[in-house]
């Protein structure tokens, strides 16, 4: 979730977040509606239990963003598809260990700038991370790849594995920063659903789950999980309000719980639609009248197993001892 949250879109929906009084009021839903919310909230408590639990998903990002700059129009189109397979053993001695593939592709006025696929492994061993990643194939301007293992001490000083998000899986091991996120999901779920159902379906093997779907209020989100230091103007804060209907493109969230009210899945997605925003309000360099217009989608979705379960230790890489 986190590379979703921290892209632009985040930036946009902050600035919705911040209007006072577009929070929505507790105590809107029905009481079946409410329970609903309570048992996806126990089921994340659970969850947060866990000592260990395999996982299996994947996140797709895809943008358009025009820049109208008066005699200059600039386009940039760029998609993401990230899959990953792994585990994770918490306690005093964390590790985890992943393996996947990242497709990318970026447009800049109709012209490949960067294209590529990227097999990948990782591994977090006696805090710290180690990544091996190849090309499988490549095109454009495609960030140049280390030859075998290397030691990840900042994630900033690799670009290269941005697409990864190898933030989000440190935090994990950060108790208080873990446990903090989720906090936020919960406080987020908490006062801004505006609708809960639920429906029956099954995994790929045949278990049954039962889908709480939640449709959250974009702007609480925002509110809720979105950093206090940032400093937008408050034109255009009041340009995103009259631009989006968070209500009508709603944010949604869908936890699976087994029979027994295990979480087995957990499933986000969204969209942002700007037309034509007022480029000034946030560059005051740019000639006036400069217009900026962005769509953007974002999909993600994990499943969790054996949770509590045994798992081979994560060994640090040959040759990186």
């Amino acid at each position: 979730m986190k590379k979703i949250v921290l892209s632009l879109m985040l930036v946009l929906l902050l600035a919705v977040g911040l209007v006072p009084g577009v929070l929505a009021q507790e105590g809107s839903l029905s009481e079946e509606e409410q329970a609903l919310v309570e048992r996806a909230q126990a089921a994340i408590t659970e969850y947060l239990a866990a000592e260990s639990y395999s996982a299996f998903g994947y996140e797709i990002l895809t943008q358009d963003l025009t820049l109208n700059l008066g005699p200059t129009v600039s386009n940039r189109v760029s998609s993401s598809e990230v899959l990953r397979d792994g585990y994770i053993i918490f306690g005093e001695a964390g590790s985890a260990q992943y393996s996947g593939q990242v497709i990318y592709s970026e447009e800049v006025d109709g012209t490949v700038e960067a294209s590529y696929t990227m097999d990948y492994e990782l591994r977090y061993v006696n805090g710290t991370l180690y990544v091996n990643a190849s090309y499988a194939a490549s095109e454009g301007n495609a960030l140049p790849l280390s030859d075998g293992w290397v030691q990840v001490d900042d994630p900033e000083a690799f670009p290269e594995f941005q697409e990864l998000d190898l933030d989000d899986l440190l935090d994990n091991f950060d108790g208080e920063a873990r446990a903090e996120e989720f906090a936020r999901i919960q406080e987020a779920i908490s006062i801004g659903t505006l609708g809960a159902t639920t429906y029956e379906d099954s995994l790929e093997d045949g278990s049954p789950v039962v889908v709480i779907r939640l449709v959250l209020d974009a702007a609480v989100l925002a509110e809720v999980t979105g950093s206090e230091e940032e400093e937008i103007p408050a034109e255009f804060v009041q340009a995103m309000v009259d631009a989006m209907a968070t209500e009508e493109e709603p944010i949604v969230y869908e936890f699976a719980l087994t029979p027994d009210g295990v979480l087995a899945g957990v499933a986000l997605g969204l969209t942002l639609d700007l037309a034509d925003a007022d480029l000034r309000l946030l560059v005051a360099e740019v000639p006036e009248g400069s217009l900026f217009s962005l769509m953007q989608e974002a999909e993600e979705l994990t499943l969790y197993s054996n949770y509590g379960g045994t798992f081979d230790p994560v060994m640090v890489p040959e040759g990186m001892e």
